[in-house]
C-alpha cells in the first residue's frame, strides 16, 4: 500500500519449528508460527492485524523460549520470558508488551541473555551501556523499570540495542553528522546512571538513529 514502509530486513528463519515474534509503537507484542512464512504469496502476507495509530517497530524469531527486552520513550525498560506470549494466527493483534502511560509509545525490542548488554542512546547524544542481568524478569504488560533517567542534559530516549564487546555501533543525527564508535570503548554503567557523552551535537541538532554495523 502507498502509506506502508519498510520498517525491518531480516534473515528469513530457516525451521518450520521457528516462531516471529513481533513488536508494536503501541506496545503490543505477537507471537506466531514462523511456518507461515513458507506460505508466502508474491503479492506478501499479512501477519499481524495493527491499529489505525499502531505500527510494527521489530521482529525477532526464535526456536526456544527467550527473554524479551522491551524499552519505551520514557526510559522504561521490561523484561519478560516469551512464553508468557501465547502463540496465535496470522490476523491477530497479539497482548500488551509494556504498559505505557501518556504519550509514551514502544522504541525497541529485541531478544537477551543475561549476559548480554544493552545500549541506550539519547535525543542529545548521551549513551550508556548495561548488563541485562541488572534487570528484573516481570510478566508481560508491566510499566517496567528505568534503563534510561531523562533530564535536560539527556533529553528523550531515541535508542535502546542489543551490543556485544566486539560490536561497532553507527550513530546519525538529524543534521547529518555520523560517528562510528567501538562498543568497548563504552564502559558499563548501572542501569540508574545517567551516561556519557557519545556524540557531540550542534545547537538544534539530535541524534535519529542507532545501529550495530
Amino acid at each position: 500500500m502507498e502509506s506502508e514502509k519498510v520498517t525491518q530486513v531480516m534473515k528469513a528463519p530457516e525451521k518450520k519449528g521457528e516462531h516471529l515474534i513481533m513488536l508494536t509503537k503501541n506496545g503490543f507484542i505477537k507471537k506466531t508460527p514462523a511456518k507461515h512464512l513458507f506460505e508466502m504469496r508474491v503479492s506478501g502476507l499479512k501477519i499481524i492485524t495493527l491499529g489505525e495509530d499502531d505500527e510494527l517497530i521489530a521482529v525477532e524469531h526464535t526456536e526456544k523460549p527467550a527473554k524479551m527486552f522491551v524499552v519505551s520513550s520514557a526510559g522504561k525498560a521490561s523484561l519478560f520470558d516469551t512464553n508468557e506470549v501465547r502463540s496465535t494466527g496470522r490476523t491477530s493483534r497479539g497482548v500488551k508488551a509494556i504498559r505505557l502511560k501518556n504519550h509514551d509509545y514502544t522504541i525497541s525490542g529485541f531478544l537477551v541473555t543475561l549476559e548480554s548488554s544493552v545500549l541506550s542512546v539519547s535525543e542529545k547524544g548521551i549513551g550508556k551501556r548495561t548488563k541485562a542481568k541488572e534487570f528484573p524478569m516481570h510478566h508481560r504488560g508491566t510499566t517496567g523499570v528505568y534503563v534510561f533517567k531523562e533530564s535536560t542534559r539527556t533529553g528523550r530516549l531515541v535508542k535502546a540495542l542489543p551490543v556485544s564487546e566486539e560490536d561497532e555501533i553507527l550513530i546519525v543525527s538529524r543534521l547529518e553528522k555520523t560517528i562510528r564508535l567501538r562498543v568497548s570503548d563504552i564502559r558499563e554503567q548501572s542501569r540508574l546512571t545517567s551516561g556519557v557523552i557519545l556524540i557531540d551535537l550542534s545547537e538544534g541538532d539530535s541524534v535519529i538513529a542507532a545501529t550495530v554495523l
